[in-house]
């Protein structure tokens, strides 16, 4: 293994960083919301909120402390495109009423593109903005955001972190050499901030199946792929669900555990780019021996269901609820649905999150981040104009990183906060019970990598795979030839490898 990703070295850079804390524990009562995951979706379609895009003039009374509480732009009209609503009807309904109350507030009009995944990670985003339809401000999964940046289309923070609030950039500076990392082909220039964040994935379990089979729910924990194989077999014989241990194949999901498990044991190697971005990584030996591996799940052990080369990871929602399936490993972002579906279950704890393993490189998977930035607008706009939607996109941007809002992501929008001084009023229901508090806190902190900002990232995490991942778990291919293909096709993208003279630095 690596030996930058050695247990030593991660204990000692955990030592010296600021990481998460979660301190306490605010309770609260029952949250309806009903949830997605990172694939593609809603509808596709998109949907305008405001009243238009135009600016008729300059005055403005920016608030203390370096954000506009109380600012006038009620003569201020901008374009939000935001891609985070298709998570749940719950987030959906957030957003909507953070945009009126922020209308009310300052008499400003926000033009919302209410858009897909699809629509982000495709071409129908880029396409737009090529053409100059860009918005002020939008929201992403950070990871499909490189073909933005490279076009010099989105501003780097460092432009206007001076009129953020007061203490936001030190509460997420635990996160900066993660998010540098992951724009390293950018010379780790921050081009937005991550709102959210998803250690990926924590291992969520039925407890009366656990005691069913004859393990402890209190003591209970995965150490590796071969202990998961053997505990999902027990609870698959032993216990009352069909399945031992769900997996998932379909474009977006199967990533979301099969490159968690190879973070885990092969570090930096797990990551889907190699240092320079000259190079894909599907054919190192962390991809080869975990397509063998995570095929075996479903091949050779029979632990996942017939679905598992179509699986989606939101189905785990009403498999878990309803018994069907034992253990599985959901994302976070499927966390109000379980509150929605299974409120009493998740309350009571019997329905437990535990943490994804930590293997050989120190680490408990890898980060998803989903962020909200400030584009550089139109090439033929106004400047003065560009300027004026740029100033109330910073006053709303800011809400999104309030104390308020951050600490009822879990069950708002699906995602932990990415300030670090909110965990210790962070608010989960039942968090005592189900342990979702403590998988986090074990996770982030055991966490040093995540999607990087290639320009292709999402083609080659997502788009190339969808075309070969069940092949691989159905068996019409075999695991090298899969991850042999996926790495051709990945050769003809365009920017793969990368060429960063490509790149309109800023």
């Amino acid at each position: 293994m690596d030996s930058q990703d050695s247990r030593s070295n991660n204990q000692q850079n955990r030592s010296t960083k600021s990481r998460r804390r979660f301190l306490a524990l605010t309770a609260m009562g029952s949250a309806t919301a009903i949830a997605g995951c990172s694939g593609d979706g809603g509808s596709g379609s998109t949907q305008n909120t405001g009243t238009g895009n135009g600016v008729s003039g300059q005055n403005s009374t920016p608030g203390s402390s370096g954000t506009t509480n109380g600012s006038n732009f009620d003569d201020v009209s901008f374009n939000f495109w935001d891609s985070f609503n298709v998570q749940s009807r719950q987030a959906r309904t957030t957003i909507e009423r953070m945009i009126g109350q922020f209308e009310g507030r300052t008499g400003a009009s926000v033009e919302t593109n209410w858009s897909s995944y699809g629509e982000l990670s495709g071409a129908k985003w880029v396409n737009a903005w090529d053409r100059g339809q860009i918005p002020t401000l939008y929201t992403s999964e950070t990871a499909d955001m490189g073909k933005f940046f490279i076009n010099d289309w989105v501003k780097p923070v460092r432009e206007y972190e001076d009129r953020l609030p007061d203490g936001l950039m030190e509460n997420i500076e635990w996160i900066r050499p993660i998010l540098e990392d992951a724009a390293r082909g950018f010379d780790n220039i921050l081009y937005e901030l991550p709102f959210g964040i998803l250690p990926r994935n924590p291992i969520v379990a039925r407890t009366d199946h656990l005691e069913a089979a004859g393990f402890n729910p209190d003591s209970f924990q995965v150490t590796g792929y071969e202990d998961l194989i053997q505990k999902a077999s027990k609870l698959q014989e032993d216990g009352p669900g069909d399945y031992g241990f769900q997996i998932f194949g379909s474009a977006y999901d199967w990533n979301d555990i099969m490159q968690v498990w190879a973070m885990a044991e092969y570090g930096k190697k797990g990551r889907l780019f190699n240092e320079d971005w000259s190079d894909v990584n599907y054919t190192n030996e962390a991809f080869m021996d975990m397509a063998k591996k995570y095929t075996a799940v479903y091949q050779e052990h029979g632990l996942s269901s017939p679905k598992t080369p179509q699986q989606a990871d939101e189905p785990m929602v009403p498999a878990l609820n309803q018994g069907t399936v034992s253990m599985s490993m959901p994302e976070w972002l499927n966390l109000p649905e379980f509150l929605s579906q299974a409120g009493d279950k998740v309350k009571d704890g019997t329905i437990r999150w535990y943490p994804m393993w930590e293997g050989d490189s120190g680490q408990r998977g890898m980060f998803g981040m989903y962020g909200i930035g400030i584009t550089r607008g139109p090439d033929n706009a106004d400047q003065s104009t560009i300027e004026r939607r740029q100033e109330a996109a910073i006053d709303f941007m800011s809400k999104w990183f309030s104390k308020e809002f951050q600490r009822k992501l879990p069950h708002t929008m699906g995602v932990l906060p990415v300030r670090e001084d909110v965990y210790d009023e962070l608010e989960i229901p039942g968090a005592e019970q189900n342990k979702t508090v403590e998988t986090a806190n074990t996770m982030i902190n055991s966490v040093k990598y995540a999607w990087e900002y290639h320009p292709n990232c999402s083609s080659v995490r997502a788009g190339i795979p969808g075309n070969y991942m069940s092949k691989m778990l159905n068996g019409s291919i075999s695991p090298q030839e899969a991850m042999n293909s996926m790495y051709d096709e990945a050769q003809t993208l365009s920017h793969v490898p990368y060429d960063k003279s490509q790149w309109k630095k800023p």
